[in-house]
């Protein structure tokens, strides 16, 4: 073997392993921007949730809203009040479903 040849193929090896290793660290690095990226909303989400009228809206929602209400009515048959709590705990789970972690 040529010394020339062996020290393309190290230059070779070491392109790709350098290569490789940008990949590995630009996949990761992105990840960790995604993430980085959900902190805020997630902050905010965690604040709703720990509120007392959130709760109380999910609790009326889940528990007394068919009962007081009929559902052929829909959501535009319902009173501004009532309308906003079911928009408000439905709206809180669309976001936090949106921010699926990957």
């Amino acid at each position: 073997m040529d010394g020339s040849l062996l020290l393309n193929l190290l230059a070779l090896l070491i392109s790709i392993c350098a290569v490789a290793a940008s990949l590995i660290f630009g996949t990761r690095q992105l990840a960790i921007a995604r993430h980085a990226n959900y902190i805020p909303a997630l902050l905010d989400l965690l604040a709703e949730f720990r509120k007392v009228e959130f709760h109380e809206q999910y609790n009326f929602v889940c528990s007394r809203l068919r009962e007081e209400y009929s559902p052929e009515l829909g959501l535009s048959g319902l009173p501004p009040e009532v309308k906003q709590s079911v928009y408000s705990v439905a709206y809180f789970f669309q976001t936090l479903a949106g921010m699926r972690w990957e």
